[in-house]
């Protein structure tokens, strides 16, 4: 995959989280805040995969091009969705996964997480996945189709959750985020957790990303 960034372990590789990034974005925008992550301290056995979405025609955007993991219309629930652009790049996220795999680390083994689009992707993936990662993490993230709950594999309702949200997000309505929780709760998901962070925006702070590097320590363990 092109415009791949990999912070590679600083001792022997175990584990590994795959982060996707939101909207017109790149993962290498995202590669000073997992470094601070993990500079946190007991990651230096996981690597972390950091890949750019597909360059495509946003409608959003006037229909003109950008990083997107699938095209959109608004950022509301019940938008049209882009189908076809979800399943490309599920298809997408499911080779990363396969090639970690296929490197040797176990699949209980990967965290995937993502930013707004990319948490999105993220729910997308990891509940319909024929592979059930460790844990899943959405920061300003939201389920990109309301059929979502219905396609959710029975074993990958176990799978941890953490959705993080901004009160004072303007792009991603914290309500959607609490709404998507609540309709994956409503279908038997056991590990769903929706925190909410007061006054934050539609980016990240030093509180969520310490509450990231501690989700990563706990279900990435060194071992």
């Amino acid at each position: 995959m092109s415009n791949l960034i990999e912070i590679k372990p600083k001792s022997i590789h175990t584990a590994t989280v795959i982060f996707l990034h939101g909207l017109m974005d790149t993962g290498k925008e995202w590669e000073p805040q997992m470094e601070n992550i993990r500079s946190m301290g007991g990651l230096d056995h996981i690597k972390i995969v950091l890949p750019t979405a597909p360059t495509i025609p946003i409608s959003l955007n006037f229909g003109n091009t950008g990083t997107a993991w699938f095209n959109v219309i608004s950022f509301n629930p019940g938008a049209q969705e882009d189908k076809i652009g979800l399943e490309k790049s599920m298809k997408l996220v499911e080779s990363l996964i396969e090639e970690e795999i296929n490197n040797g680390i176990p699949v209980e083994r990967i965290i995937l997480s993502g930013f707004s689009q990319g948490g999105a992707m993220t729910l997308f993936t990891g509940y319909q996945s024929k592979h059930k990662v460790a844990a899943l993490v959405s920061l300003s993230g939201f389920s990109p189709s309301l059929s979502l709950p219905s396609k959710i594999r029975t074993e990958n309702k176990e799978i941890p959750c953490t959705m993080f949200q901004g009160t004072d997000d303007r792009v991603i309505n914290f309500k959607w985020g609490e709404l998507t929780h609540k309709s994956l709760i409503k279908v038997g998901v056991k590990n769903s957790q929706f925190i909410l962070i007061p006054d934050l925006g539609h980016t990240s702070n030093e509180f969520e990303l310490k509450q990231i590097h501690d989700i990563f320590e706990k279900y990435l363990p060194n071992i």
